[in-house]
């Protein structure tokens, strides 16, 4: 008899509302105590209990007032431990009568202890058949429960098993993080060893042609180039020449020897806008630059990097890196690669200051009292020399860390430059000054000048460090006592330390970087000594300006790597939050959608309720999606081996997807009949082609699909056609990429992010994913995978 419309609703309300606190809530102990509560209910049972095992194998349990956990314990390792049932995804089992059961015959004092007659045993396993423990209703009279209340119990106890799998999920997840973060700090340890070792070549080269060299031999490696060369600027003004070349085919070496001032290379863009040009493709270097292309030897190159060396404000250079493979140039590489140049016109403006003291002491060796005065000048200046040099190795050293950069900053000028300093930085709003750093040798000075920011907060243009950040410009105050400052604005804090160290001499130096300052430094020095001349406000500013540099590029990093943690925080805990009330959803939509088939509802009703369970299930596959772009970004993509046979996988997952096909009217092909056999992550593979045949449903135009496996060069393939819209040549990357779709396409739904997470997947398990289309003949794309230990199979 067909059960009655109204009755069926409320069934399903009821299965709602108490599916609701086991679905919300957050501990897996509560979660599980709530489905043996809810499980008790559908049974009727007098007592409920629930064993599982955690990752160590230890067993836990829980159980409903009246019921000993202990008993509980004992029943559940025994049920656990029976030969048969205990295999693979058991199915719930019903103990009419305990004293006659064969699985507790052989522990008789046991069953004297239960006090009961009748038992349900409802099984929690993952869904890869894995053994987790056990949910027991017990009856204190023999009782057999009907078949539907056993259903709504193993209903609960499925919910308790997908709560433990997630937990025993989130535990393996933060170990692979763990392992994840370790490996990526020996990885960034070793990075910036190479970059030490050429900031400790740079600090020895002395002339231009040292200094090309060492950004070769040592930069290379730094950054992952197989071919690099340096150009300059000729002597004559004229020309550019080859300053050094490493890794360079003869021929072109030969080529690029001396090269006109104009032309159509991306040495001579770099040199005109002063930026880098990045090729990341063959393709990209034959379309922008044609004449460097058909050279002799670039066909071995397919990436390219050009950078400016700059040295006094002028390009003086450009520095060439090539690649073996095509490479996309993220935020982090190209930084690096920036500061690697940034480094070598450091160098190259250190080897023509050098240069230039040579060649002034030459000159000054003809004449006696002129040649004392400009060695003088010469090792005033190499000391100078020597502390920039070292202050920028120093600001290398610190990287990106902005509380080191300011340390180096501070420290030197204290040790060198003056008796003590305070550092400002401008908040981010633009209005005010924020301290950032004091140092000064004694603790009690250090504490006086520490006192001046703390008692007032400075305006941008507000005395002297407030006006050196508004003009860009630095600023004297030569020989103030402590009286002197009566009445000269903000400075009059400084009262208090002139009154303990005498008269000073002060200069307020701004932190430019890129044209914006960012901050100020202020020097104090004892005026009674050597007051500060324009050699100490030029090698202030370079000083200065490098700091800036560094601070600004630590400021960006910083705040570069907040925002991608907080969007991948964002995609994974909004992924996890819709997950768990989705899935309840999902789960009275499908009863409500079986129930009306059942029933032989309206037709109307029951088209709704397929209607609306199919739209469930896209938003889980959505939130899907979401959730694997949080795993790959952070590294937590788990592969799980074993035995799969394509041909199977691929039969299993077309008769699966038999309903979409159909209404999508693709009639679908498995051309293959003989077993290709390896091993890999299956549920990751159903992943892939599944989201393959979903495309081809939405793109395919209702023409057939042709799904083909095989064995090719070694490789187990498979391939997913269809005869629809096609994707431009253009387009073929491009969709592979996140968020990205081709534009023939737009004008079906979707997120672009499917194709993205199956080449991620490909990639994991060593394979490649790729497409061979021709616009409005349609489109095959083709996953190939390494036979990983293949056990069998045939090609």
């Amino acid at each position: 008899m067909a059960m009655p419309e109204g009755n069926l609703v409320a069934t399903v309300e009821r299965m709602a509302r108490a599916l609701e606190p086991l679905a919300a809530t957050s501990s897996v102990r509560t979660a599980l105590e709530e489905g043996v509560r809810s499980a008790v209910a559908a049974l009727a049972a007098d007592h409920g209990s629930v064993s599982w095992q955690d990752a160590e194998g230890a067993l836990h349990t829980w159980s409903t007032p009246g019921l000993s956990e202990e008993v509980a314990s004992a029943c559940a390792a025994v049920l656990m431990s029976a030969p048969g049932w205990s295999q693979g995804c058991p199915r719930p089992r019903i103990v009419e009568d305990v004293g006659s059961d064969a699985v507790l015959e052989g522990e008789p004092r046991l069953r004297e202890r239960l006090g009961v007659k009748s038992l349900v045993v409802l099984p929690l396993s993952l869904s890869d058949g894995s053994w987790m423990g056990v949910m027991v209703g017990w009856f204190r009279a023999s009782h057999c429960p009907m078949e539907e209340e056993v259903r709504h119990a193993w209903l609960y106890a499925r919910l308790a098993s997908v709560a433990l799998g997630e937990r025993r999920m989130m535990e393996e997840g933060q170990r692979a993080a763990t392992r994840a973060h370790a490996e990526a700090q020996q990885a960034e340890m070793l990075r910036l060893n190479r970059f030490q070792a050429v900031t400790e070549g740079f600090s020895r080269a002395l002339t231009l042609r040292e200094v090309a060299r060492v950004v070769l031999e040592l930069g290379l490696p730094a950054v992952g180039a197989v071919a690099g060369v340096v150009h300059v600027l000729a002597a004559d003004g004229e020309s550019v020449e080859l300053a050094a070349a490493v890794g360079l085919d003869p021929r072109l070496e030969e080529e690029l020897r001396r090269l006109p001032r104009e032309g159509n290379m991306p040495g001579y863009d770099v040199a005109r806008t002063r930026a880098p040009v990045w090729l990341e493709s063959p393709q990209e270097l034959r379309t922008r630059y044609p004449e460097l292309a058909a050279k002799p030897g670039m066909a071995a190159y397919h990436a390219l990097a050009f950078l400016p060396v700059l040295a006094e404000g002028r390009v003086l250079g450009v520095i060439a890196f090539a690649y073996g493979a095509p490479r996309r140039f993220c935020i982090a590489e190209q930084t690096s690669i920036v500061g690697l140049a940034r480094q070598c016109g450091l160098a190259l403006e250190r080897s023509l200051l050098y240069e230039r003291e040579r060649a002034a002491r030459l000159q000054e060796e003809a004449a006696g009292r002129r040649l004392r005065a400009a060695e003088e000048e010469s090792r005033q200046s190499a000391a100078r020399l020597h502390l920039v040099v070292r202050v920028s190795q120093l600001l290398s050293e610190a990287g990106l860390d902005l509380e080191q950069v300011l340390e180096v900053l501070g420290r030197a000028v204290t040790q060198e430059v003056g008796d003590g300093c305070l550092l400002q930085l401008v908040s981010e709003d633009g209005q005010f000054l924020e301290l950032a750093a004091v140092h000064h040798p004694a603790p009690k000075a250090r504490a006086l000048l520490e006192q001046v920011v703390r008692e007032r907060r400075l305006r941008v243009g507000e005395g002297l460090q407030g006006a050196a950040v508004s003009t860009g410009q630095t600023l004297f105050l030569r020989a103030m006592s402590a009286e002197a400052l009566d009445g000269v604005g903000p400075e009059a804090a400084l009262r208090p330390y002139f009154e303990q160290r005498g008269p000073q001499d002060v200069i307020a130096v701004p932190l430019v970087a890129r044209g914006r300052a960012c901050g100020s430094l202020l020097v104090v020095r004892d005026a009674r000594g050597r007051p500060y001349g324009p050699d100490d406000q030029v090698m202030l500013e370079s000083i200065t300006s490098r700091a800036a540099l560094a601070i600004e590029d630590a400021r960006l990093y910083a705040a570069a790597l907040e925002a991608l943690r907080l969007r991948d925080d964002f995609l994974s805990v909004a992924g996890h939050e819709l997950k768990n009330p989705l899935n309840a959803l999902q789960l009275q939509l499908r009863l409500l959608a079986r129930k009306a088939r059942e029933q032989q509802f309206s037709d109307s009703l029951a088209e709704r309720a397929e209607r609306v369970a199919r739209t469930g299930e896209r938003l889980g596959l959505l939130i899907e999606d979401l959730l694997d772009v949080s795993r790959i970004n952070a590294g937590q993509l788990q592969l799980h081996y074993s035995e799969v046979d394509l041909t199977a996988m691929a039969r299993e997952v077309i008769s699966r997807m038999a309903e979409e096909l159909s209404r999508a009217d693709c009639e679908t092909f498995l051309e293959s009949e003989l077993p290709v056999v390896g091993r890999w992550d299956r549920l990751r593979l159903e992943q892939v082609l599944m989201n393959l045949l979903s495309n081809a449903c939405k793109y395919g135009r209702k023409r057939p699909i042709r799904v083909r496996v095989e064995v090719a060069q070694g490789l187990a393939r498979l391939s997913v056609r269809d005869e629809g819209y096609g994707v431009a040549p253009e387009d073929r990357e491009r969709i592979f990429q996140r968020f990205q779709r081709a534009d023939s396409t737009r004008h079906i739904q979707g997120l672009g992010l499917g194709l993205w997470i199956c080449r991620q997947i490909a990639e994991s398990h060593g394979g490649t994913l790729r497409v061979e289309s021709e616009l409005g003949k349609g489109s095959t794309f083709i996953l190939e995978l390494p036979q990983l230990n293949p056990v069998g199979g045939a090609g």
